[in-house]
């Protein structure tokens, strides 16, 4: 999970904190299996070993009800100490299980205010740390020249939210200078795109070879964007986002547009960092901006690159994270 990855992974290998454990749960097999069972006796035998005091580091596991009954069994006998991290609103999908948890946790992380403002209904004690990124490594990263012939607008994502660009079909199909749409995705997306975007109007080009697990790999596509995008549809589950696909682009200067929906609203100072758009007329009024002026996609780049420095980059973050941490012994 590209979740698990940012928010959990990367953070782990640069916490600098004695007594620590993190435990994760991986995301549940759809169907009751052979592996399904193995994966509960995996994350019994790692529960078992995990000594009182040491904290459990929770992330998404509202989908898997063996695992919650796990930790507040054998909570019991240990007495555990446990964070609680999300960054979607699985409280949508899951509303006992991710009360149970955000209740039961000794710290709750979320990545957005949308999930802040639910977590604290249930845990005082809620934190809202942004998903971040290695900054260093995306500001190092060259962007190469840009295509004189067409600016190239771009977007990251999967199938899961790929409808998000119905968003902005009328943009595309309106817009008076040229462009060429860049896709980064999976294999299995290409012909989702055509049933959402007509391929005889809009010049789209693919780029399938995206290692979700390779954050270079990641960098070195999206610098290959002009203006990244991040439309989204009103609802409950996208106010509940934590911007990420704008804090990519952004990291690497990429000037970005995005709905004016949930976190992006706090990410973004409109006309500053990027661009916010409410409807058709503000997409088509920003696009149109940026593709005509590469001064302007510079200065917003630039402006971009600073605000993810100085607020959603692991260098700033992660000691927000420790600081939780040792809270929680220093309160025990």
């Amino acid at each position: 999970m590209p979740s698990s990855r940012m928010r959990i992974y990367q953070v782990s290998n640069k916490i600098n904190l004695k007594s620590k454990v993190f435990v994760i749960s991986p995301f549940p097999f759809k169907k009751f299996s052979k592996k399904r069972i193995l994966e509960f006796f995996i994350n019994l035998f790692l529960l078992l070993k995990i000594k009182k005091n040491d904290i459990i580091y929770l992330h998404k596991t509202v989908f898997q009800w063996d695992f919650i009954f796990l930790i507040l069994f054998l909570d019991f006998f240990k007495k555990y100490k446990i964070i609680f991290d999300f960054d979607d609103p699985v409280f949508l999908y899951c509303p006992k299980k991710t009360k149970i948890l955000t209740r039961k946790a000794n710290a709750v992380i979320v990545g957005s205010h949308y999930l802040l403002e639910y977590s604290l209904k249930n845990n005082k004690n809620s934190f809202l740390v942004p998903t971040s990124v290695d900054y260093g490594m995306y500001s190092k990263s060259i962007k190469p020249a840009e295509n004189e012939h067409n600016v190239t607008i771009g977007w990251i994502g999967t199938q899961s939210n790929l409808e998000n660009l119905l968003v902005i079909k009328n943009v595309f199909l309106n817009l008076k200078f040229n462009f060429e749409l860049l896709i980064l995705t999976a294999p299995n997306v290409g012909k989702k795109i055509y049933e959402i975007l007509p391929k005889e109007k809009i010049k789209i080009k693919y780029i399938f070879d995206i290692d979700w697990t390779n954050e270079q790999n990641i960098v070195n596509n999206i610098l290959k964007i002009d203006i990244g995008i991040m439309p989204l549809f009103d609802s409950l589950e996208n106010r509940g986002k934590c911007a990420f696909k704008a804090i990519q682009y952004m990291s690497c200067g990429i000037p970005t547009i995005c709905s004016s929906v949930g976190e992006n609203n706090y990410l973004i100072k409109n006309g500053i960092n990027g661009f916010l758009a409410e409807d058709v007329k503000g997409w088509i009024k920003a696009l149109e901006l940026l593709i005509e002026n590469e001064n302007l996609r510079k200065k917003i780049g630039e402006a971009g690159k600073k605000t993810i420095e100085e607020k959603y980059s692991l260098k700033v973050n992660i000691p927000l994270i420790e600081n939780i941490i040792k809270s929680i012994f220093y309160n025990s």
